[in-house]
């Protein structure tokens, strides 16, 4: 029993959720077209009849018009391409639209389904009626896309019918040439926008080539005058420096030329001889070279003496001699002459170091001459020049 139960309630609920599961996401275009009046008529009335319908989830109205949502998304009239663009944009599967136009004292509607996946046409139906009834004519359109009961017909006189058929072919035309005049408005409206845009971008892009020219010529404007001021401050420099080299050769030139006058004109102190360490020096080495001469002649004659010595010790072998007379005198010469030698060589020695002693010896500066008197001194007189100051010196 309890089984049966809960298969009765689980088949209510898929009942009643099948309906709520098979509704679509539509939007309603609006109506479209003139006069203006009847328009906005249809599309409150029309709005109301769509959300009626279960089988359609009715999207809230779009505060953007089809023909702002055209203008935006780029496309023209009601084609196929730009309803799936419009459709994509509100996320519908389905789309509304009326289209109205006048026909003398009536208005011709088109009321169309569009499938909004392909942008075509699913169903459309035509409406003629007075003016003074747009009011109900929703509901006429209503019955006829939708499939309901229609109204009662009222029989029509065979008059009624020809009139209706011109109005219907006047409609017709009239719609066709409203599609016209709309799909070229639209057109025209974009080529102005991408015209003004195009515009836009130029006159932006020709602002960015004037700053960017601008401040090209700025900074070679810059660099030209801040190389101008390098040159005009290297060609300063150069001149101050000129200046004083020139300055500076001239005083030279002037110590020079005072250095000669004062060299032509002053006598070379001399030094008296004794005081030259050098006179005492010559001297020391002529004793020096006596006394080397004094070695010679002193040591040869001992060596002489001293061979005699020797011969006469030989001959007294063979032949008697007597000592104090023939050997005695000999030796006491030869004594002598060795030890003149030996002095002469101590004087020598002494007098050769002498010598070269006093020729180390600096020799002493000759006396100063008078200090020039102060009308004879060279004053110095400041000179300017541009870029700073040279002292000239000029003598009096």
């Amino acid at each position: 029993m309890n089984r049966w139960l809960w298969c009765v309630v689980l088949g209510c609920v898929l009942l009643w959720a099948a309906p709520v599961q098979a509704q679509e996401t539509a939007d309603f275009l609006g109506a479209e077209g003139a006069p203006a009046n009847i328009a906005k008529t249809l599309t409150k009335n029309m709005r109301k009849a769509i959300g009626k319908r279960k089988q359609f989830k009715l999207l809230p109205q779009n505060p953007m018009d089809i023909s702002m949502a055209r203008l935006t998304l780029g496309c023209i009239g009601d084609t196929p391409d730009c309803m799936n663009k419009i459709g994509t944009m509100r996320q519908a599967r389905w789309l509304f639209h009326i289209r109205i136009f006048p026909a003398g004292s009536r208005v011709r509607a088109l009321f169309r389904q569009i499938d909004a996946q392909t942008g075509k046409n699913f169903k459309e139906v035509v409406h003629l009626f007075k003016k003074n009834q747009a009011k109900s004519a929703h509901t006429e359109l209503a019955n006829k896309l939708f499939g309901d009961a229609p109204a009662p017909k009222r029989t029509v006189a065979k008059a009624d019918d020809a009139a209706k058929k011109a109005a219907d072919e006047a409609a017709k035309k009239a719609a066709d040439d409203e599609a016209a005049k709309k799909a070229a408005a639209d057109t025209d409206a974009i080529k102005k926008t991408a015209d003004a845009e195009a515009a836009k971008k130029a006159a932006d892009a020709e602002a960015a080539k004037k700053a960017a020219d601008a401040e090209a010529a700025k900074k070679a404007a810059d660099a030209e005058a801040a190389k101008k001021a390098a040159d005009a401050e290297a060609a300063k420099k150069a001149a101050d420096a000129e200046a004083a080299k020139k300055a500076a050769d001239a005083e030279a030139e002037k110590k020079k030329k005072l250095a000669l006058a004062q060299a032509a004109t002053k006598k070379e102190p001399k030094v008296p001889l004794v005081q030259d360490p050098r006179f005492w020096g010559w001297i020391a080495v002529g004793v020096a070279v006596v006394s080397v001469a004094g070695v010679i002649g002193f040591g040869v004659d001992a060596s002489n003496k001293q061979s005699d010595v020797s011969q006469k010790l030989q001959a007294s072998q063979t032949t008697p001699i007597n000592y104090k007379k023939d050997i005695q005198p000999i030796e006491d010469s030869g004594r002598t002459s060795a030890i003149m030698a030996n002095v002469f060589i101590g004087i020598a020695a002494a007098a050769a170091i002498t010598g070269g002693v006093l020729f180390i010896i600096k020799r002493p500066t000759p006396a100063a001459e008078a200090t020039p008197t102060t009308s004879q001194q060279a004053q110095t007189h400041p000179t300017f020049v541009q870029g700073g100051t040279s002292l000239l010196h000029v003598a009096r």
